[in-house]
């Protein structure tokens, strides 16, 4: 097994480390990081590699990543499992669609900005896109670019901060989302799709910002404007989680 301490002064030394692209006051001294990454430089990479090494079990067993021209890129549940363990949550602050519709009105592409939260807080944001000048989404619903341009973005987002991390864990730091749709992946073997009920239920929690009682609130709101019984698919999902998307808006409002 690789050490995750080999990876550190790559991980702290690489030319391409994040930047942030909208500038939030204050980041490094935000509760984020005097929480997780302490004064003492020796205390905060030993916490940085414990991170990481837990990261790294979990990616590994459930299959959060995929194999791009021989190196691992994380997916976006793995990016949100991390966000998860250290208390940042992904928020989707708007998505638009872009471009002129074609002649059937579906949208040329979506965009969206969300920002990185900790304890409702934004430490980061990142804006991102998705439109059928890409391939592999020419001919896909527009629900579908939508949430691809939400995940890339919460990727993106989350990256920023918390990169670092998974470069200790011996992982390449670009999210997958962000690579181009067009290179072939390769999933690990035995990965399965996602459990679709699990899957909404935990990008409503993100939504809700880690809030159980909102979370909860906002699941029963889009059922009832669900078109289905119960979730057969990631495609279900993915409505579901739009309809709580709706509701969080007309709450916020």
């Amino acid at each position: 097994m690789t050490d995750p301490y080999d990876n550190l002064n790559v991980a702290l030394a690489a030319d391409d480390v994040p930047t942030v692209e909208d500038e939030i006051p204050h980041i490094a001294e935000t509760a984020l990081a005097v929480a997780m990454y302490p004064n003492d430089p020796a205390e905060m990479v030993h916490k940085a590699v414990d991170q990481a090494t837990a990261l790294r079990d979990v990616i590994e067993s459930r299959g959060m990543f995929a194999t791009i021209n021989r190196r691992k890129f994380i997916t976006v549940e793995g990016w949100t499992t991390l966000g998860a363990m250290v208390g940042v949550f992904p928020y989707v602050v708007w998505t638009e669609p872009y471009g002129t519709p074609d002649d059937n009105g579906r949208q040329h592409g979506w965009q969206a900005r969300v920002e990185a939260r900790y304890q409702g807080q934004p430490i980061s944001a990142a804006e991102s896109q998705c439109d059928r000048g890409e391939s592999n989404w020419k001919n896909r619903d527009d629900f579908a670019l939508r949430s691809m341009a939400q995940t890339r973005a919460t990727s993106k987002a989350l990256r920023l901060p918390l990169g670092f991390v998974i470069a200790i864990a011996g992982y390449e730091a670009t999210p997958e989302a962000e690579m181009p749709s067009e290179l072939p992946r390769e999933v690990p073997a035995g990965t399965v799709e996602p459990d679709p009920d699990k899957y909404a239920k935990g990008k409503i929690l993100a939504l809700a910002g880690g809030d159980k009682d909102t979370a909860n609130a906002l699941w029963a709101d889009a059922w009832l404007h669900a078109p289905f019984e119960k979730l057969e698919n990631m495609a279900d999902a993915e409505v579901l989680i739009e309809a709580a998307r709706t509701a969080k808006g007309l709450a916020d409002a």
